[in-house]
């Protein structure tokens, strides 16, 4: 069962399948895949239609995934490079392509990248909130895992800013940078107003992508298909594994 204000930090932890066609053919399809499984919510990458030249469809293609996505909640992401997505976006672009997708109302979540550019990430969330939809306000390190408060202070940024959900992913390059990841996770559940979801990507941090029950993460990434960042698990492991830990 779906919640109704998805990824508002009540109930399991949820299970968000990502969407990344990149050529529109095969979007509706893939989206109806992804819906069949019956994830929690869909988030489609948007970045990569993007980056195939289909900016000018855009937005009837967020009527297309909208479609295909059924009663489930959407969020809806564009990945700039400069956070490891395939969208050639910066400042006011970024925010103005934000604005375009939002007056299609096919989302019900916007990912907004909250401290490359925080004066663009200021505006796009605005225009979200003034269209009704919660942002999940994120940050990517592919490079590297900073150290515990560190990446509690990302999250308190994140939250200060007035994102509705603080998310932050970060590269591990040891076992220590997973546990660093879960503690600074424990922490900003018990001291953030809002949801926090994290993860530690790779194969080495997969043991964070089921953490939830443990750390308070609000929400993971599982496949059912492509997968949009490296080390994501298929929702049937994902799934398992939860299970397992709520007993």
């Amino acid at each position: 069962m779906t919640p109704a204000r998805p990824l508002d930090g009540s109930g399991p932890t949820a299970v968000i399948v990502p969407v990344t066609a990149a050529d529109p053919s095969q979007l509706a399809q893939e989206v109806r895949t992804a819906a069949a499984a019956a994830p929690d919510i869909l988030e489609w990458r948007a970045d990569a239609l993007l980056a195939a030249g289909f900016d000018g469809r855009i937005a009837s293609l967020a009527q297309t995934v909208r479609e295909a996505a059924g009663g489930i909640p959407l969020l809806v992401t564009v990945r700039t490079r400069a956070e490891g997505g395939a969208a050639n976006l910066t400042g006011g672009a970024t925010t103005a392509l934000h604005e375009r997708l939002l007056a299609t109302g096919a989302a019900d979540l916007l990912d907004v990248e909250m401290l490359t550019d925080p004066t663009a990430a200021r505006a796009s969330l605005e225009a979200a909130h003034r269209a009704g939809v919660r942002v999940v306000g994120s940050h990517h390190r592919f490079d590297a895992t900073p150290d515990e408060d560190e990446m509690l202070a990302a999250l308190h940024r994140i939250a200060t800013a007035g994102a509705d959900v603080a998310k932050l992913a970060v590269m591990p390059h040891s076992p220590q940078d997973v546990l660093a990841l879960l503690r600074a996770t424990l922490r900003a559940h018990e001291e953030l107003p809002v949801p926090v979801v994290t993860m530690s990507m790779g194969p080495l941090g997969a043991l964070s992508r089921l953490s939830g029950p443990l750390t308070g993460s609000a929400a993971t990434f599982a496949t059912v298909g492509a997968a949009s960042a490296p080390g994501q698990l298929t929702l049937a492991q994902v799934r398992a594994a939860l299970a397992a830990l709520a007993g």
